[in-house]
């Protein structure tokens, strides 16, 4: 029996899921009308009966819809439709082929630093058109940035994006925060008012995991990474990987401010900053130094005393706040207390290096303890899917059902040789290969007429190489073979060495060859030969046979004297 066929809006064929978000689902569709591919969002089932996530889902549409860029994923169709038997409202979006960055941190575990700076700085290129629209993205990270086939990138899901200028910006409820923790502004974290400064900042965070593999704040609860965001300060991506420049720590850091004042004003400056840094030009990001509160401008009493109302509104919050802060300091006192107090016995962390991942986690489980996060790392050896490195560390004494974060070997990074290469130049291939992590191998002249040191061909084993693999690279040197004319007439000969790229010179032979009368008979250089291309060729043409003078003949005269008689011999008996 064949599948039953969904129809939305009698237009649109739904197919797979393809993914989920917070408040939606998104199908691979069929556009029947205009024989198209689209990608389809539904609010979920068991939400569409809420009018509070239906309007933020209505919202989310009109936004969307307000953006045209191909830097942004495209919404063609917003409306209604129904379900079986509900009415569901939807958003027709751009179906987009390629991988999410989360995708590919998983595949490769860290990028190369020109290849996250060229990431981000798409991204910021994306937000900037965004932010001109009035719209906020508020969930900028790995899992909403696509990386097509092509090498493009593609923001997505403006899930929570709301128009600056729509009401009720400012979150004061804990429950409305909305954002993925570990990419989650302070301010967004605090509930407070968000600009387009917030998306700076997760854009940094995105940065730094692109640059490190993992995310600057983690913890084992959403409000544990949200509390770092608000109060602890990044280890700079260098101290975590020591390939990456100073200039992006710089870019980072100034990026993740606590303070959006001391942030990018807008993703067009971070934009303009990381492609200093990629051109190896100084950057003018400088971090405030951490641990460091702002200076807070001082107020007159006339002012405070205009604005009292506000003022006690916002010290009451505060207030709140503080009391809240306090409970949960006070609960998390009794809880340690308990803890600490109890008689169950610690545990051992056993050493787990060396096992497979599903070795390890067996030896976890049977000693009461847990598998906390999974980082990937490629490791450029043979041994994908070994631990290579535990915290705690083996031999510590832990309490029982407490989790053990691990580090797995992803192996050998493999990469793809670029498929650009030829026709470059040399240097311009080195450039692209070192972004590629890989380098340059062996660089093989060849006599051609292309120009001097363009790449005229690839020479590696497969086109997926390990990465760190040397590529030769056959070049030109621009010698051009130079054609054989002897035994032509000096025009055809000129216009045959010209057509090749030579400079002809016609001379006359020296010595006469009785062979090729006014014909060429010698060539500098001889043909054949490889010489630089404009190189002047000299044509010998041969001598003329020289005519000969006839010898002159005498005829008798009257005037002649008559021939003087000879004797003749005669026989003589």
């Amino acid at each position: 029996m064949p599948p039953r066929r969904l129809l939305l809006a009698d237009r649109y064929e739904l197919g797979d899921v393809i993914g989920r978000g917070g408040m939606a689902e998104v199908r691979r569709a069929r556009d029947l009308r205009l024989g198209r591919d689209v990608a389809i969002k539904l609010l979920r089932s068991d939400l569409n009966q809420d009018p509070a996530f239906e309007g933020r889902f209505r919202r989310e549409a009109q936004s969307a819809a307000s953006l045209s860029s191909p830097s942004i994923v495209a919404v063609y169709d917003t409306g209604e439709g129904a379900i079986d038997g509900r009415t569901t409202p939807y958003i027709v979006m751009e179906y987009v082929q390629g991988q999410t960055l989360r995708d590919l941190l998983a595949a490769e575990g860290r990028l190369l630093p020109q290849r996250a700076m060229e990431i981000t700085a798409a991204v910021c290129t994306a937000l900037e058109e965004a932010h001109a629209a009035g719209i906020v993205h508020r969930d900028i990270k790995p899992g909403n940035v696509m990386v097509t086939p092509a090498g493009e990138i593609k923001v997505m899901d403006f899930g929570i994006a709301r128009a600056l200028t729509a009401s009720g910006a400012t979150m004061t409820q804990t429950a409305a925060v909305v954002g993925t923790a570990h990419y989650l502004s302070p301010e967004q974290a605090r509930g407070e008012h968000v600009d387009a400064r917030s998306d700076v900042y997760s854009t940094g965070c995105l940065l730094y995991e692109l640059l490190t593999g993992a995310p600057p704040f983690t913890g084992d609860t959403a409000v544990a990474v949200a509390y770092q965001h608000v109060r602890e300060d990044p280890t700079p991506p260098s101290v975590v990987e020591p390939d990456v420049p100073t200039a992006l720590d710089a870019i980072v850091l100034v990026a993740m401010a606590k303070n959006p004042a001391n942030r990018y004003a807008s993703a067009a400056e971070m934009r303009a900053d990381l492609e200093r840094a990629m051109s190896g030009k100084p950057v003018h990001a400088t971090p405030v130094l951490p641990n460091h509160d702002p200076v807070i401008p001082s107020v007159s009493p006339t002012t405070v005393l205009m604005r009292e109302p506000p003022v006690r509104r916002r010290g009451l919050a505060y207030a709140l706040v503080g009391v809240a802060a306090f409970a949960v300091f006070v609960i998390a006192l009794v809880v340690a207390s308990n803890v600490l107090n109890s008689s169950t016995k610690d545990l051992t962390t056993p050493d787990l290096k060396h096992m497979s991942l599903d070795d390890a986690s067996s030896t976890l489980l049977g000693q009461g303890l847990r598998v906390g996060e999974i980082v990937y790392r490629y490791t450029g050896k043979n041994n994908k899917g070994e631990v290579i490195s535990q915290t705690p560390s083996a031999g510590i004494f832990l309490r029982p059902g407490l989790a053990v974060d691990l580090v797995v070997s992803n192996g050998i990074r493999t990469v793809q040789i670029p498929l650009n290469l030829v026709g470059q130049h040399i240097e311009g291939a080195r450039a692209v290969l070192e972004a590629h992590g890989l380098r340059l191998g062996r660089i093989i002249p060849r006599n051609s007429s292309a120009p001097a040191n363009q790449v005229l061909k690839v020479i590696a084993p497969t086109q997926i190489v390990a990465a760190g693999t040397k590529v030769d690279l056959v070049v030109s040197n621009a010698h051009v073979k130079v054609p054989d004319v002897t035994g032509e007439d000096p025009a055809t000969a000129s216009q045959e060495l010209i057509q090749a790229g030579f400079n002809p010179v016609i001379r006359t032979a020296a010595v006469y060859t009785r062979r090729n009368d006014g014909l060429i008979v010698s060539q500098t250089p001889t043909g054949a030969t490889y010489v630089s291309s404009g190189s002047t060729v000299y044509i010998y043409v041969d001598k003329q046979q020289p005519k000969k003078s006839p010898k002159p003949t005498s005829t008798p005269t009257g005037n002649s004297p008559p021939p003087t008689p000879t004797d003749t011999p005669t026989s003589t008996h």
